[in-house]
């Protein structure tokens, strides 16, 4: 059966029930939409398992005697003042038409809620197969066996690092640059149930409000993969385990330096952008790599860089008529615009030609990536403003590059890069938005296409290495993939992934080593593409300089939002 046929019917294969634990009838928006993900891929919301406990009354001079004042700074902002829009409280009733619903009163003690015998019973004859808890305290008891895959919960944050709460906080707080996110499910030890699916995103330091979005909406069709995982037969949880500190709401004291540290961050950010570009430049670098895939830098040569205003980055190489040839992203900063340029390499001297365009368009490109197909070379430029992925293939008499065909069309794609592996094609890119966390495979039986995504896209979610950088290679018959490392700052290395498993159905890869910028040079703050023929690699490297038509391009851009936010509350207040 041909693979996409397969693929569709594995999907046809099981629908699931699943079961929902909620506090009310309302629910925070990124809840609706997890459930909302899972129903449209033709699972079933079943059973509705609804709090019926009566809160404590307590008189309003207990409550003042027992309020915790030492955190009251925080509980007003989080009551009053932050607003993410994740957060935002929507009716579940579109979405649970047909769902039966059971209302149950559990026996509670300050944070725990243990089911009763009858509702357990009840809740078992429904057989499910799995229930998101969006709602209760910690559970104990035989409710967590209540469903075949258990009960699921998120924990919007590294539980490595940061058990307990607030969700997304701590890490702007203690200046981490990475917020985790884990689905696990429970089980009766505290902070260490079974995860069954964690991912790494860039902490937002200058809005609170944005971190908790990003955490909260871009886990959200994890549910939704589980079950493909599941129904794919490559479904793989691994024990948890944590020794990390259990955080708790900051107390007045803390939540005043947060709030200073959100001020500054927020300077910080648009400062940043007012007075610092990325100036990248490309080296050659004698390079060994072991058995391993351990990696090596020594002796490189430096592009003669001269103007702030234009840069070569994205390097690629390839040989052709005994030449070394460098593709290169060739950006202009007063155009806001990059081309691909090519170049050669001359080991004896350790100098480049003058590069010179070869592929140009009236559109952005970058990250010229190299492929090699049939004795036939081609470049699959970065194209996400045209929304397509984009082939050109290499006219070897010219020695230029032509269009050849779109690959895949009405996809934003961020660094395309593309391997062959056991007689099907698969091409790797992040997206436009978020371009540096998750990672996205599309599959082909043809070189030509066409092209199909991935059972479970996107087949990772980490900051630290979705983003491609750099074609893939093998040593001793295993198959290495170079990705930037972007949870510190964007381009700051490169890590080598061993991909261990890769089908229509399957990826998983595991990081061996790792490149980082070579010091001692101008370039040292930043490395985000290495490719390598023979014992010679290329590399770039980048520094931060000032422009002054990057000053004026910020603060337009910036006008322009402030003038389109004052027409939104001016339209508002009408």
């Amino acid at each position: 059966m041909p693979d996409n046929h397969k693929q569709e019917e594995i999907q046809k294969q099981q629908s699931f029930r699943f079961g929902l634990m909620l506090n009310s009838l309302t629910v925070e928006h990124w809840q609706y939409l997890c459930i909302e993900k899972l129903i449209k891929d033709g699972n079933q919301a079943a059973l509705l398992i609804l709090n019926d406990n009566i809160p404590n009354k307590t008189s309003f001079l207990n409550k003042l005697r027992t309020y915790p004042w030492e955190k009251l700074l925080y509980n007003l902002y989080n009551r009053y003042l932050l607003r993410p829009k994740a957060k935002k409280r929507v009716s579940i009733h579109p979405l649970i038409e047909e769902c039966e619903t059971i209302r149950c009163r559990t026996k509670q003690t300050k944070h725990t809620d243990s089911f009763l015998e009858k509702d357990i019973d009840r809740i078992k004859d429904h057989c499910l197969d799995f229930i998101l808890r969006f709602g209760f305290n910690i559970l104990k008891g035989e409710i967590l066996d209540a469903a075949k895959y258990g009960i699921w919960s998120f924990h919007h944050d590294d539980e490595q690092k940061y058990r307990g709460g607030p969700p997304a906080f701590w890490e702007i707080y203690k200046n981490d640059p990475v917020n985790g996110v884990i689905l696990q499910k429970l089980t009766e030890k505290l902070d260490a149930g079974v995860i069954l699916k964690k991912g790494y995103f860039k902490t937002v330091f200058h809005s609170y409000s944005a971190n908790i979005d990003q955490a909260y909406y871009e886990s959200t069709s994890w549910p939704v993969l589980l079950c493909n995982e599941i129904r794919s037969g490559i479904f793989s949880p691994w024990p948890g385990q944590s020794e990390a500190p259990i955080y708790h709401i900051p107390s007045n004291f803390q939540f005043i330096g947060f709030c200073c540290k959100l001020i500054l961050n927020k300077l910080r950010f648009h400062l940043k952008e007012l007075f610092k570009v990325e100036d990248w430049n490309i080296a050659m670098a004698e390079t060994h790599i072991s058995d391993d895939g351990q990696i090596q830098l020594k002796d490189a040569a430096w592009h003669p860089k001269s103007l702030a205003k234009h840069f070569l980055a994205d390097p690629f190489i390839f040989e052709h008529k005994n030449k070394t040839f460098i593709l290169a992203e060739d950006y202009h900063y007063p155009e806001r615009k990059g081309r691909i340029s090519m170049g050669s390499y001359d080991p004896a001297k350790r100098s480049f030609s003058e590069f010179q365009p070869v592929i140009s368009e009236d559109f952005h490109l970058a990250y010229p990536s190299v492929f090699r197909h049939k004795d036939q070379i081609y470049c699959i430029p970065e194209t996400f403003e045209k929304n397509q992925i984009r082939l050109y293939r290499f006219d070897k008499e010219k020695e230029t590059f032509i269009f050849d065909r779109v690959l895949l069309d009405g996809i934003d794609a961020v660094d395309p890069t593309l391997i062959e592996q056991d007689g099907r094609f698969y091409l790797f890119f992040t997206k436009r938005r978020l371009p540096s966390v998750h990672l996205y495979i599309y599959h082909a039986e043809n070189f030509e296409g066409p092209y199909l995504p991935h059972a479970n896209n996107p087949v990772k979610t980490d900051i630290h290495s979705a983003r491609p950088g750099g074609s893939f290679f093998r040593m001793n018959g295993q198959l290495y993939r170079p990705a930037q490392d972007c949870a510190e700052t964007y381009g700051k290395r490169i890590l080598i992934n061993q991909v261990q498993k890769l089908s229509p159905f399957e990826f998983k890869e595991i990081t061996v080593s790792g490149i980082k910028a070579i010091q001692g040079t101008k370039f040292d703050g930043g490395l985000h593409t290495f490719n390598f023929t023979g014992d010679l690699a290329v590399i770039d490297g980048k520094r931060f300089a000032f422009l002054v038509q990057n000053l004026w391009y910020q603060l337009g851009r910036k006008f322009k939002r402030l003038l389109h936010l004052n027409t939104e509350q001016q339209s508002h207040a009408d």
